[in-house]
């Protein structure tokens, strides 16, 4: 696998990804800026599984194997009278589809002030966010998993929910044991959390999720990010080649 240069940018070989095109990392901002400054390179901020296909083949170039935020949404409701956790990513260019980039100051704001952001379960775009989760089997039982790099990692749902596809997660787990890692830890809320935050059949807490990285050890998916809480973003933008995975 190979790492290809387009100044300023980027393009890898990952089966998946090969239609993409990564912006060189941000430097620390607020989500909202971050999202402002993507738009501004005609790109959306990478998902968890782009930040993570890009470290692979990286070798650590321009702060890959840092902590950054993703635009992966972690949608945590309930739904017959239990609750779950649905991850979306981001499927228009422009972004609209997903209320993290949409709303991305509406969220900095909910949780800045009331450390919650609770989205109505009739809102069409959450809707079709949940719709979107659920064809795609992303939707998983809340709570974190510390889950050991032997082959159940890569085969947990939580792992495969996050990052989007199992060849993925297979790829980080490889990469992971090669680091000396024996575990990956995907941080959740719980059950608790979620009755304490006001979750119930009628709002849902929106939330993001991160990539864990130096100071935030990178065996780390952090799916409970405030949308307050800043960090670096990568922006991308799918140019079709014909050529997909």
């Amino acid at each position: 696998m190979v790492l290809h240069v387009i100044e300023p940018q980027y393009r890898i070989d990952h089966p998946t990804m090969r239609d993409v095109v990564f912006a060189n990392a941000t430097d620390d901002k607020s989500w909202p800026a971050a999202v402002q400054d993507c738009a501004g390179r005609s790109m959306i901020p990478a998902s968890a599984g782009q930040l993570w296909a890009f470290r692979l083949e990286a070798n650590g170039i321009d702060h890959a194997n840092r902590y950054f935020m993703s635009s992966t949404a972690a949608i945590y409701f309930v739904a017959d009278g239990k609750p779950h956790v649905a991850f979306y990513d981001t499927q228009r260019a422009d972004g609209t589809d997903n209320l993290l980039i949409a709303q991305a100051q509406e969220g900095y704001n909910a949780h800045q002030t009331h450390g919650r952001w609770l989205i109505d379960m009739k809102d069409t775009t959450l809707t079709a966010m949940l719709q979107d989760a659920e064809r795609r089997n992303r939707i998983v039982t809340p709570g974190s998993r510390k889950v050991p790099l032997n082959g159940a990692y890569a085969n947990d749902a939580s792992t495969t929910a996050i990052l989007g596809e199992k060849q993925l997660a297979n790829d980080v787990q490889t990469w992971l044991r090669a680091k000396n890692y024996s575990t990956g830890y995907n941080w959740l809320l719980n059950e608790q959390d979620l009755d304490k935050l006001g979750v119930n059949d009628q709002h849902a807490e929106l939330r993001r999720v991160g990539v864990g990285g130096y100071g935030v050890n990178m065996d780390v998916l952090v799916a409970v990010v405030l949308c307050n809480y800043g960090g670096r973003a990568r922006g991308v933008r799918e140019n079709s080649t014909g050529n997909k995975g």
